[in-house]
């Protein structure tokens, strides 16, 4: 019986810690620019797009800008993804997620 309530007691803490981690994931942003530096993207780190920055400089027709600002959420893109692993891993001790779980971030 101990083995059942110290299971559920884990569950009970793995909910909690996937809870702040949402909460994390939500509140940190990640900045990225495209290799000319003249544009810029911020996305939350759930993947989100939450702002575009396009330098005063930039000159280049029309196709050339959303190369760059593709090349830049894509880089950003990358970053909170990375984060959001390394996350998922300090939450769940290294644990893989059911994939019920994984929806929830």
């Amino acid at each position: 019986m101990n083995n059942i309530f110290g299971a559920l007691k884990q569950v009970q803490e793995l909910k909690s810690r996937i809870s702040n981690l949402k909460d994390s994931l939500e509140k940190t942003q990640f900045n990225s620019k495209d290799s000319s530096g003249k544009v810029e993207v911020i996305i939350s780190g759930k993947g989100e797009l939450l702002d575009i920055s396009i330098s005063q400089e930039f000159n280049e027709n029309h196709l050339s800008l959303k190369e760059k600002i593709m090349e830049a959420y894509k880089n950003a893109k990358f970053l909170a993804d990375d984060f959001s692993q390394s996350e998922i891993k300090k939450a769940t001790g290294g644990l893989p997620l059911p994939f019920d779980l994984k929806s929830f971030l």
